[in-house]
């Protein structure tokens, strides 16, 4: 028998073995148990998060041989015919590629006819915002009085694009991304019983490298299979997924509170040659962080935190103070701190050492300050004024843009330059 990928041999063919989507299922189960069936339905969330299972379960439930139910019992023609694909009355659509009317209207015409084989026909529209306004349109009459034997399940990731017209005829469920510890727990279960070894560990970065998808974990889990061999170890997952090891991260942490500024950059370039991702690396080290401040404040909050020695000895080395920043980050104290508090001139044009920033600025500024008497009497010293002048607000027009990045706003650089304007008396008094 050929090989068939793990997130088709592992997906769910039950409400019970279905992951993550607790609230959904309860809702659906209820309605089935106590036969309040709406015609249609609309299952929304991100990719790989079980909106085509649930459908499929759902229509399983409502042909199963042994009436509507929601433990559909998987044995018979109708529940194997779901499971295979290949059920007569479960009409799956990808509006991507049938996104014109005339699709549309085809698909309607043919379900004015009574089912085949089942209690049922069920139309499973994926992907439905790809459909035109016009697609949408024809499909509103029928999809707010559909004839008794039809059921509409309509899945999307984009329910903002999905017109209100059709949102309000259709029962709504979010679907919710899947936490790291369910996926783990769920990958974890399926190695068993496939009876291949593996670490803990390398399942919790396969888990959150899957950001959320069941599905993307399985692929990614696969993956790891063919490259890792009979055993999946935690090196061999970082190396495939080309993740920063979490010994890199506490490394950095201990080094940057030894002041070992040589080694920090020796770190950084074991990083660069096994192709570390950079701007990856530091949204694992501020999770870093956040998971040291945590275990600070409450130590029993993660069972993890008791074994982990290292988040033990850096919440030691670094207070609360150093790990958390209050005000520092503001756009006022970038103003206050950089320019109304001391104007310095950057780098890249003065190439001098950083304790003369804050007085080479004010000195320019001194200058064409007690050069401007001369500008009422003499043209050359207008065209000295206004070239340092110029030069000067070149100087925090770059400093501003430096900051503005650094903020991730440049909403920041007109009150700076109106600050530099208004008031750079206070650079020159403050700023030494």
């Amino acid at each position: 028998m050929s090989h068939q990928v793990l997130a088709r041999k592992w997906r769910p063919k039950n409400f019970d073995t279905l992951v993550g989507q607790e609230n959904t299922v309860q809702a659906l189960v209820n309605a089935l148990d106590q036969e309040r069936l709406h015609h249609a339905y609309l299952f929304t969330g991100t990719r790989g998060v079980g909106k085509t299972t649930l459908a499929r379960i759902l229509a399983k439930s409502l042909n199963c041989d042994k009436g509507i139910t929601s433990k559909p019992c998987g044995v018979c023609s109708s529940c194997i015919s779901v499971d295979k694909g290949n059920f007569v009355d479960l009409i799956e659509v990808d509006a991507a590629s049938n996104t014109k009317v005339d699709e549309m209207r085809e698909l309607l015409e043919n379900s004015q006819y009574a089912p085949t084989s089942g209690r049922f026909k069920v139309y499973i529209i994926d992907e439905v915002h790809m459909l035109s306004n016009s697609a949408f349109n024809a499909m509103l009459k029928t999809l707010e009085e559909p004839p008794e034997h039809i059921k509409f399940i309509l899945a999307t990731t984009d329910p903002k694009k999905v017109p209100v017209t059709v949102l309000s005829r259709c029962l709504q469920f979010n679907l919710k991304q899947m936490t790291i510890e369910k996926i783990s727990n769920h990958l974890d279960m399926i190695l068993k019983d496939e009876k291949i070894k593996f670490e803990k560990k390398a399942l919790g970065l396969i888990a959150k490298s899957a950001r959320g998808s069941m599905r993307d974990a399985l692929s990614l889990l696969d993956q790891a299979i063919a490259y890792s061999g009979n055993e999946i170890s935690e090196n061999k997952v970082s190396e495939m997924l080309g993740v920063v090891d979490n010994n890199f991260l506490i490394d950095i942490l201990f080094k940057l509170s030894d002041n070992k500024g040589e080694e920090l950059i020796e770190i950084a370039h074991g990083m660069n040659d096994k192709n570390i991702a950079l701007d990856s690396t530091l949204v694992d080290l501020a999770k870093l962080i956040h998971e040291i401040s945590v275990y600070q404040v409450a130590p029993g909050s993660n069972l993890d935190f008791q074994d982990d020695n290292e988040i033990k000895q850096l919440s030691v080395l670094y207070s609360p103070e150093t790990l958390v920043h209050h005000d520092n980050s503001t756009i006022l104290h970038f103003i206050k701190k950089r320019f109304i508090y001391g104007f310095y001139m950057w780098p890249i044009l003065t190439k001098l050492n950083f304790q003369n920033f804050y007085f080479f600025t004010p000195l320019l500024f001194t200058i064409f300050l007690l050069s401007f008497p001369f500008t009422l009497f003499n043209n050359h010293y207008q065209l000295f004024y206004i070239l340092i002048l110029s030069l000067y607000f070149f100087i925090v027009l770059c400093e501003a843009i430096r900051v503005a990045k650094k903020i991730g706003s440049f909403f920041v650089i007109l009150p700076i330059l109106l600050a530099s304007s208004i008031s750079p008396g206070f650079g020159i008094m403050f700023g030494f």
